[in-house]
């Protein structure tokens, strides 16, 4: 997201209707001579709906509006044409129907008893999308962020147009169902990008096949994002819940949703996708639990598979999943497999299936109740005797049973980075401290690494690396020793180094100490007292700061004078990082 779309103010204007504009307004391929689309032959004297704006409307003196691609309590997404850029796009627009309404000219107003909730969700609105843009070079499965535009008295939120096909679209084309590897191939990416986000602190709420696009060449975007709100039954918002899909701490307010959530609505998914059927609705299912087992409805899906949706279909939060790492790891763990009747196995100790819902094994564990596990089929009792042919037999059993932990590590494997992400933590505690830094085994290692006392070194070139990274790099560790300095940046992010010193390629003896100079981010301003100023002056007090804004229109009450600002959603005093986050500024009209 640009910081050049997110500070700067694009003034209110009456909503334009462009006639001729030459393009569908479906697709946004240009129209033939006969001002039909040759692409996708939609009917172009069709409108949108009465409560959304026409199409062909201008929005932020920029987008071409063609149809409506979907709408619900939250507001209404636009398939758009960008003038600037010159490319398909598609614009979320805030507009929560039930908090406020448009006027003639387009404009969002909001009644003066909804003006406190409607901010609360204003600002939920637009920090989800930003979180989303910061995620968004990380995460494949993430559509990618354009920036966030005011206009009409709202924010509209600019992304990527994704050429692909829902799930749902993709299983109607496959007579409902889709292979257990395929559908692993298919969510690789999505299992990532899930994982990021949680660890982010972000929560979807709403993954279903619908929300999860595919591209024609294996690319999968997950879409659908919204604020907790619409998400939530009886919340400030008309909710938008997914039946069958939807986590039963959805359905009320005072239900604790988290990662947890999302993984019931992937195990839904998952569920729908290998057996054609989608999950009874979650809140029936706490009355009368009719849910089948996905491998009783499909035999020929992997149990693995089966255990790990029905690992994420626990009703009971506590239970169930908690993370994709979790989950994966039940698509890891080998199944014992029955024996045969030409291989009896004799005094074996009888084992009994616990079924998942009724086991706390993917609560947190407590500290005085870890579950002891042992091996399948690690006790033995009694001794055998075989014959030649049997120990043949039973050669080739433990061959196969070798190859099906083998791929089950693939399996694990792939919903995995071969890199575990745990340099964060690290990160943060490092870069608070100034104080000399090396490998705890710098001073014993340097006989191992092939270097002695006074040889020289060349410094390396560390500018622009995360800290994280050099502290995890042992070869570095144990070569060089660091003193770490902070400075504020605008240039880098916080946690990257800005310069070194002695210089980049200067020679040093071992021992000598190499400062690095790392970034803490930009330097916080404190929020301005904007209250009682005018419009003109509070915008150029910003500017001024370098801090981002967004201007909100409020009816005036009685007393008030009209154009000035009456509130901000941050008080006076707030130390806030510039072109990181928004400030809502309401004036009275």
């Amino acid at each position: 997201m640009t910081e050049q779309n997110m500070s700067a103010h694009l003034p209110d204007s009456d909503t334009r209707y462009i006639r001729g504009s030459g393009r569908c307004s479906r697709c946004m391929h240009i129209l033939n001579e006969k001002g039909q689309c040759s692409n996708c032959h939609f009917d172009q004297s069709i409108q949108n709906p009465a409560n959304a704006l026409p199409v062909g409307t201008v929005v932020a003196e920029r987008f071409w509006l063609g149809q409506v691609l979907h709408q619900n309590g939250e507001g209404i997404t636009y398939i758009a044409y960008d003038g600037e850029k010159e490319q398909r796009v598609v614009l979320r627009e805030f507009f929560p129907q039930n908090l406020s309404y448009r006027d003639q000219n387009g404009h969002i107003l909001v009644e003066q008893e909804h003006f406190m909730q409607f901010k609360t969700v204003l600002t939920s609105f637009v920090d989800l999308f930003h979180n989303i843009s910061k995620l968004q070079d990380e995460c494949e499965a993430l559509y990618q962020i354009h920036g966030v535009f005011k206009d009409n008295s709202t924010v509209y939120i600019c992304r990527e147009y994704f050429e692909g096909k829902s799930l749902s679209a993709v299983l109607s084309g496959t007579m409902g169902e889709i292979g257990g590897e395929d559908l692993l191939t298919i969510l690789k990416p999505f299992f990532k990008t899930l994982s990021k986000m949680h660890r982010e602190g972000m929560i979807h709420g709403g993954i279903c096949p619908d929300n999860i696009l595919v591209s024609t060449d294996g690319q999968v975007r997950l879409c659908g994002f919204a604020t907790a709100g619409l998400r939530t039954a009886d919340a400030e918002l008309d909710c938008e819940l997914f039946e069958g899909y939807s986590a039963p701490e959805q359905y009320s307010v005072t239900g604790w949703q988290g990662s947890w959530t999302d993984l019931y609505a992937m195990g839904a998914t998952m569920y729908r996708c290998v057996t054609g059927t989608r999950p009874p609705l979650s809140v029936d299912r706490l009355q009368r639990d009719t849910l089948v087992p996905a491998a009783e409805l499909s035999p020929s899906i992997d149990r693995r598979i089966s255990n790990a949706i029905a690992a994420a279909l626990v009703l009971n939060s506590k239970h169930r999943v908690h993370t994709v790492e979790q989950f994966a790891s039940i698509l890891a763990k080998p199944v014992p497999q029955p024996a045969t009747k030409s291989e009896p196995v004799v005094d074996e100790e009888p084992t009994v299936a616990i079924p998942l819902e009724a086991t706390n094994r993917f609560a947190p564990p407590q500290p005085d109740k870890q579950q002891k596990r042992g091996d399948n089929g690690a006790k033995k009792s009694g001794k055998r005797q075989v014959k030649t042919t049997r120990q043949l037999v039973m050669m080739v059993a433990a061959i196969a049973a070798g190859l099906v932990i083998l791929g089950s590590v693939i399996a694990f494997f792939m919903l995995h980075d071969s890199t575990p992400d745990g340099g964060s933590s690290s990160a943060k505690s490092s870069s608070s401290s100034s104080s000399s830094r090396s490998s705890s085994g710098s001073s014993s290692s340097s006989s191992s690494s092939g270097s002695s006392k006074g040889e020289l070194l060349k410094v390396p070139d560390l500018e622009g690396m995360n800290l994280s990274d050099i502290e995890a790099d042992s070869e570095l560790q144990a070569t060089y020793t660091f003193k770490v300095v902070e400075s504020y940046s605008s240039e880098y992010e916080a946690g990257k180094v800005i310069s070194v010193s002695p210089s980049v390629g200067a020679s040093i003896e071992e021992g000598d100490i190499i400062t690095l100079t790392v970034s803490k981010g930009k330097e916080k301003v404190p929020v301005p007292d904007l209250i009682g100023a005018s419009q003109a002056a509070a915008e150029a007090k910003l500017k001024e700061l370098g801090i981002q804004y967004t201007i909100i229109p409020r009816q005036a009450v009685s007393g008030e004078a009209s154009g000035v600002v009456v509130e901000t959603d941050l008080s006076a005093g707030t130390e806030v990082t510039p072109g990181e986050e928004t400030l809502l500024v309401y004036v009275s009209q």
